[in-house]
């Protein structure tokens, strides 16, 4: 009895040694990946295809890329009119000058430079819906205009960070085009740039020479007010008079040099002056701006000519093949999550929970510990010859117990691998898988709660090959610690258990439920690789066929069972699979507790609470889920080859009846 003599090893948590979980764990989402790892392989699979078709058909293009530097101070060593600022370039300036560059009239003269309106590569050719619904061959303008519009869209001018500096870039589809385009589009802007300050500098020159022009009619015409003013006026000095002559009158005219007169003058003169200031700073002006036009310059030079590239910038075959594999398989997630939402599969404890059953573990993959006594017998078999003595001889003698593999009534070693796994226990009773056994067997004796756990069933949901090496290595545990343990095969269909505790037995269950033998007869020692298991017992399936007459569970069973508790401790009945329908709910109502081991995460959870309802209405009192995590389908074929190896009973051996409820 579970209650009387716990496991060894003691496990406190319930969840076979884990804290219960809240919420989504890491078990959870390595669950959900392997379960559904063909939808995600095909969506990533699908991604990367679409991937190399993108490359495949994309045409390849190359960039070249030209610097120019806007630098103000090419401009200072030309000379400038008297009082002029060079200002310093600030960021609406450069961004102008970019807009410049992008202008159409720069590609225009790149388009007159390259004769691009003769390239194929700019000049596309009109398809057949174009020539035949579309009169004649296109005009010279809408030729210019499609061919400025396919520069326009391989050109990209850009700053470099907070610099000066102009990062022309062109992509083409040949390496020296590219390269040639992004030259002739920055000797463009130079060439622009010169020719804007000499048109500049040449109307400001016929501007000047205009209005020195007339700057010089009007000195003129000041200058000669002035001499006809002075003309028409006497400015003699007049004689003094002596004192004794002070009655009598001075000979000559008297002078009219009047206040008014010298004001006058004044204005005449000052008139003139000013006239022939700007006059003369006008023609100073004008013979600066004549040495500019001679001396044209432009603010903007080439710091990098564009070179032929090596290599191509679209597509990138490294990163279209990432970002499709990457969205790809986000891709495959979301149609995992789709169908899991659709239809949900057992994959955590919570989810058990949720359905309102007991949780009692994980069962591991037994993989790595099944390839662990692989070895230790290995070594074994290899040292055994090379040991003196007797030592030597009783280790071969041991190893000789041991089936030849893969002869013998293993047709595989896939079969060898699945007959190792109801010995892991009594091979490996340290290994992950049996730590595993050991915490379910903790957890059994509290599931039942206060009524003792004697009679406990083991089915699956599904046909599964995790049912029958858990009652094996679960057995094998609850007897080396003290418990008289009985384990029955019940399952007629695939009777894993005993053709690996007792494959050479001829009577069993059939033979018992029929009266044609006694329990005592019935009942053997459990063996592996016939070794026997201290404390261990077998029912085995055994008989031929089972009678159409003899009826498989209910009251046969019960009063069975209750004649083998006299003997036994405890009672383990490795059951049919609950689907497809078997004997499992006529047993339900015989037995303390069930244990359902759930396929993770491979069973659909619906199934799961629809198969425990059915036995709750069965009988069953108190029901208990264990998630396995390697009820893989090669596994399930080895076990189906290792019970239809010679010397264990098929179902066509047994008269071919299908044991049902």
């Amino acid at each position: 009895m579970l209650e009387r003599s716990r496991m060894p090893d003691d496990h406190p948590a319930a969840d076979g040694g884990q804290p219960p979980e809240e919420g989504v764990s890491r078990a959870d989402i390595v669950g959900f990946l392997m379960h559904y790892k063909r939808v995600v392989a095909r969506g990533t699979l699908v991604g990367m295809l679409l991937a190399l078709a993108y490359i495949a058909i994309t045409p390849s293009s190359f960039t070249a890329r030209a610097q120019l530097l806007l630098d103000p101070g090419l401009i200072q060593h030309v000379p400038r009119i008297a009082g002029e600022v060079q200002p310093a370039m600030d960021t609406p300036q450069i961004e102008s000058q970019i807009a410049v560059l992008r202008s159409e009239r720069i590609i225009n003269a790149t388009l007159e430079k390259l004769d691009l309106l003769r390239d194929p590569e700019f000049v596309a050719q009109r398809g057949w819906l174009a020539r035949h619904t579309l009169q004649g061959e296109p005009s010279d303008f809408e030729l210019t205009r499609t061919v400025i519009a396919k520069v326009q869209s391989g050109l990209e001018v850009r700053r470099v960070g907070l610099s000066h500096v102009i990062d022309i870039s062109f992509s083409s589809s040949v390496p020296d085009k590219a390269a040639n385009v992004a030259n002739a589009l920055a000797e463009a802007y130079v060439n622009d740039q010169i020719a804007s300050r000499t048109q500049g500098a040449r109307q400001g020159s016929e501007w000047l020479e205009t209005r020195i022009n007339g700057l010089r009619e009007q000195m003129n015409r000041a200058a000669l007010a002035v001499q006809e003013f002075k003309a028409r006026r006497d400015y003699r000095i007049p004689p003094r008079r002596d004192a004794t002559d002070g009655d009598q009158k001075t000979a000559g005219p008297e002078p009219t040099t009047g206040r008014h007169e010298k004001i006058t003058l004044e204005e005449l003169e000052s008139t003139a002056r000013t006239y022939r200031t700007i006059y003369e700073s006008y023609l100073q002006a004008y013979t600066e701006s004549v040495q500019r036009h001679n001396f044209s310059i432009s603010s903007a030079r080439v710091i990098t000519q564009a070179t032929r590239p090596l290599t191509k910038s679209h597509p990138r075959n490294t990163l279209a093949f990432t970002t499709g594999t990457m969205l790809g398989l986000l891709g495959g997630l979301a149609a995992a999550f789709l169908k899991h939402s659709i239809e949900p599969t057992v994959l955590s404890a919570r989810q058990v929970r949720q359905a309102g059953l007991k949780f009692l573990g994980y069962l591991p993959d037994p993989k790595r510990d099944r390839r662990l006594v692989q070895q230790l017998l290995g070594r074994a078999a290899r040292s055994a010859d090379s040991l003196p003595g007797r030592f030597g001889r009783s280790l071969a003698s041991l190893l000789a117990t041991v089936p030849n593999w893969p002869s013998g009534r293993f047709q595989s070693s896939d079969a060898w691998e699945a007959h190792l796994d109801f010995g892991l226990a009594l091979n490996a009773p340290d290994s992950r898988y049996c730590e595993s056994v050991k915490a379910i067997g903790t957890s059994i004796g509290v599931a039942g709660g206060a009524l003792p756990v004697r009679r406990l069933g083991v089915m699956t949901v599904l046909p599964d090959a995790s049912k029958s090496p858990l009652v094996s290595n679960l057995g094998t545990l609850l007897a080396g610690v003290g418990n008289r343990t009985l384990v029955i095969d019940a399952d007629f269909d695939t009777p894993l258990l005993s053709r690996a505790l007792a494959p050479k037995r001829s009577i069993g269950l059939a033979e018992l439920l029929a009266g044609k033998a006694a329990v005592g007869d019935c009942i053997t020692a459990a063996q592996f690789n016939g070794r026997a298991l201290p404390g261990l017992d077998i029912l085995p399936v055994a008989g031929n066929h089972l009678p159409e007459a003899v009826p498989f569970g209910g009251e046969a069973l019960r009063a069975t069972l209750q004649k083998l508790e006299q003997s036994y401790d405890l009672i383990l009945v490795d059951m049919p699979p609950a689907r497809p329908l078997s004997a499992g709910a006529s047993l339900s109502s015989a037995l303390d507790e069930i244990i359902i081991v759930a396929a993770r995460p491979s069973t659909p959870l619906q199934l799961l609470t629809d198969i425990a309802c059915q036995l709750h209405v069965a009988g069953a009192s108190h029901l208990s889920v264990v998630l396995s995590e390697w009820g893989t389908q090669p596994v399930i074929r080895a076990h189906q080859e290792l019970a239809a190896a010679p010397g264990s009973m098929s179902t066509a051996d047994r008269g071919g009846r299908r044991v049902t409820a």
